[in-house]
């Protein structure tokens, strides 16, 4: 709850800062929800008192970017087309 706050107020956070907070995560959720998040393996999660954001790996443009990277290695020899296709599109993430 320290660092949303921090982030979201510096150092003069609203008297009711928690419940505010709160709704806006409430607010997310839902909009998660509405866009269809849960159905791609991301939530935002409560653990005890702190938020996470969960989402598979494959998701972060970093992670996917190394996945086409290893992909386009080992096409490289046999099909240099489609491992220039895959370099083109790890690249674009970047």
């Amino acid at each position: 709850m320290e660092r949303p706050t921090e982030a979201l107020w510096g150092e003069d956070p609203p008297r009711h800062a928690r419940t505010v907070l709160q709704g806006h995560v409430s607010r997310l959720r839902a909009l998660f929800a509405e866009h269809g998040a849960p159905a791609h393996g991301v939530e935002l999660r409560t653990q005890g008192q702190a938020y996470a954001l969960c989402l598979p790996a494959a998701l972060l443009d970093a992670h996917r970017f190394e996945e086409l990277l290893a992909r386009a290695r080992a096409r490289a020899e046999r099909e240099p087309a489609g491992a220039a296709a895959l370099l083109r599109e790890a690249l674009a993430r970047a």
